[in-house]
């Protein structure tokens, strides 16, 4: 008997295929799954999709056979009846019909960002006249901040960073700053800053922050890990937040685009 593949080594399209073939081996179709299941960050697309379809159909093997055989049915240039197409023909149809299912469950499934935008907390920002060390730039970027001009308030911020680099004050709002512009390398690193000070006020905020921008910046395991270290925390603010966020299977999900 050939060795079983390793339960953390996600299976071959091939393989799916055969275990969502009518009457297939219940044993094979548990197998597919626990191994689709470990496998985390499936790198092809292919197999990525058949996996989204099987989470979101309760791990139904038959449905998607059935959506398999309904595609491939009415594809264009299907003339040759089914039972009398040969396998591997079969094999390239029902692939070319998971790379569209990949891409049609991309665009149906919720914008992560606009997940995450609803669970995180509202960040006010500080009051219009809050000044550092007499710095009106420091005003202008939070006012710019409170109005909700990203570029603007990106603008003083740098130039306020470079006198001041161990501000965690600056960190921290220019953390949000490149979050609300979409660079989450950046505001990764920012809120990593202010994370990492123990004596900072923002330290708990930035906690949850820095998990957000790296699940929305194709770093989910990290994210996941912080995730659990909150939630494990009874006393930390954002311990709700962070079970939210770990519940919302969405948002760690595999896509063709991030």
């Amino acid at each position: 008997m050939p060795d079983q593949a390793p339960i953390s080594c996600p299976p071959g399209i091939d393989e799916i295929i055969e275990a969502s073939r009518p009457g297939a081996d219940l044993e094979l179709r548990k197998s597919i799954r626990e191994r689709l299941r470990m496998a985390g960050d499936i790198q092809d697309e292919v197999v990525a999709g058949a996996r989204d379809f099987l989470e979101d159909h309760a791990w139904d093997f038959d449905a998607l056979n059935d959506f398999l055989h309904q595609f491939s049915e009415t594809a264009p240039g299907n003339s040759i009846p089914l039972q009398k197409r040969r396998r591997p023909q079969m094999a390239a149809i029902w692939v070319f019909m998971l790379l569209i299912l990949t891409s049609v469950m991309f665009f149906l499934r919720p914008d992560k960002k606009e997940i995450v935008g609803k669970l995180l907390f509202h960040e006010p920002g500080l009051p219009v006249f809050a000044s550092m060390n007499g710095e009106r730039d420091f005003h202008e970027m939070m006012s710019a901040f409170r109005l909700g001009d990203v570029t603007g308030g990106l603008a003083y911020y740098h130039g306020l960073s470079a006198r001041f680099p161990a501000s965690d004050t600056l960190s921290y709002f220019g953390g949000w700053l490149h979050f609300k512009n979409g660079d989450h390398d950046s505001a990764t690193h920012e809120f990593t800053l202010v994370s990492a000070n123990k004596s900072s006020i923002y330290k708990q905020k930035a906690d949850i922050m820095k998990a957000a921008a790296l699940c929305l910046g194709g770093e989910p395991d990290i994210s996941r890990r912080i995730l659990d270290s909150i939630s494990a925390d009874a006393g930390h603010p954002y311990r709700q937040v962070a079970i939210e966020m770990k519940d919302q299977a969405a948002l760690w999900k595999r896509s063709l685009f991030r």
